[in-house]
């Protein structure tokens, strides 16, 4: 591995002829000798954030109005939702990219959003980019 591209953005070229990527802007949220992972973050979808907390079990007499769209992340577990987001607070799964900037998958977080003790600076994607040992510095290559 040449380069560490955590914290990086991809920026699809015009070319890109993989629907998963055409067009897309992720940002790299981890990148080691074991691979890459990231969230694209130019792709909303037809939900909104207060849509998708309607899907899980939270009373509705709590839930504060958000209609933020919800962004495709990437084409590996498409149904997970996670949360790219600058609060000083940990989740139960919280990734630390940076002292400014984290992800987090738990379902906790989602709940918090809908009682408006969420993150202040939110992205909510369902689904993520993934890349094996090697195989996003082949792709980059090429």
């Amino acid at each position: 591995m040449s380069e560490n591209l955590t914290k990086q953005l991809l920026v699809a070229m015009p070319s890109m002829r993989d629907p998963n990527f055409s067009h897309t802007v992720t940002l790299i949220c981890e990148h080691n000798e074991h691979g890459a992972m990231g969230i694209v973050v130019n792709q909303p979808i037809s939900m909104s954030v207060e849509e998708l907390i309607s899907r899980i079990n939270v009373d509705d007499e709590d839930v504060a109005p958000n209609k933020n769209p919800v962004y495709a992340g990437g084409p590996v577990y498409i149904n997970q939702g996670l949360i790219l987001h600058d609060s000083d607070r940990n989740w139960e799964s919280t990734l630390i990219i940076d002292n400014n900037l984290k992800l987090t998958t738990s379902g906790d977080t989602l709940v918090d959003i809908a009682k408006g003790r969420g993150p202040q600076n939110m992205l909510v994607a369902l689904g993520y980019a993934g890349w094996g040992a090697g195989q996003l510095e082949r792709e980059l290559a090429e």
